[in-house]
């Protein structure tokens, strides 16, 4: 019997979708119609309950999905296993994250992942959209904030605040503010959810922009606009370059987390493992 038809019956009974599994195997959605079909030929039993609305398991659909399941676990972990034995890497790696990371860190883990494992291919979904990993078929997925509990694994890359920031010419030009409240007196462009942040809660300002995107406050401030919000790891190359100075550094804003998920299978591919591991010894301060 045709493994892979196995493979294409055990992803349709995860995603309960012919157009889904046709999309995450990058096969014709007449193709795994098929592919199904035969191996209901060859089985001499059906699986699927085909309807206009939904696809669902028949009883031995769900009893062969079950056992199925646990035997293509193992086969690739075997198959894992053997390819770490060899020197190269290969294979693909699927990942999402959202703009404003994707426009900061995740060029430079990229150059040195392909860099150090060339024949891995990844492949990149970036989008602020809500994402379904497993559906998907997602490896890797960067996000930032508390996450609700799931079934996937969740690692904590490093903890993120806002910071103000200015360029120097915009400093020696109007000064600095004193405190929160002293923003006031100033050019002082917050990022669209800024009164989340408590000492600005009832601040009595009325900004001129507000802007939802973290890229172009940075364009506005790199263009002596005003004092903007951005995120630490937005404005850390622009620190140290002396690009931009960081305004009020005494006022801590509320810490979230950038983090890291990935699907809880037991046996992780050495690919994903060392993009993982390489990712989070970068995003470290």
């Amino acid at each position: 019997m045709d493994l892979n038809l196995i493979k294409t019956f055990v992803k349709l009974a995860e995603l309960k979708s012919f157009t889904k599994t046709a999309k995450v195997l990058g096969r014709p959605k007449s193709r795994i119609s098929r592919s199904i079909a035969k191996l209901e030929k060859e089985l001499s039993v059906q699986l699927v309950h085909r309807t206009t609305r939904q696809t669902m398991l028949t009883k031995a659909g769900e009893e062969f999905f079950r056992k199925m399941v646990r035997i293509i676990e193992e086969l690739e972990a075997e198959i894992n296993a053997l390819s770490e034995q060899v020197d190269h890497m290969s294979g693909v790696i699927r990942l999402t994250a959202p703009e404003d990371l994707a426009q900061t860190f995740l060029a430079d883990i990229l150059h040195e992942y392909s860099t150090i494992n060339p024949k891995v291919k990844v492949e990149t979904l970036i989008t602020n959209e809500f994402v379904d990993i497993i559906k998907e078929d997602i490896d890797v997925a960067f996000r930032i904030g508390k996450l609700a509990d799931s079934n996937l694994i969740q690692k904590k890359m490093r903890e993120v605040e806002i910071v103000l920031a200015a360029t120097p010419g915009h400093i020696r030009m109007y000064g600095r503010p004193k405190d929160i409240s002293d923003l006031i007196n100033f050019h002082f462009i917050p990022f669209k959810d800024w009164k989340r942040q408590k000492e600005f809660k009832n601040l009595d300002y009325t900004p001129s922009i507000v802007c939802d995107n973290f890229q172009l406050l940075l364009a506005l401030a790199l263009k002596n606009v005003g004092i903007v919000m951005l995120p630490d790891f937005f404005a850390e190359k622009h620190f140290k370059k002396g690009t931009l100075e960081r305004i009020l550094p005494e006022w801590r804003s509320a810490k979230t987390t950038v983090q890291c998920l990935y699907p809880s299978h037991k046996n992780i591919p050495k690919r994903v493992r060392s993009f993982i591991d390489l990712a989070s010894n970068q995003l470290k301060l």
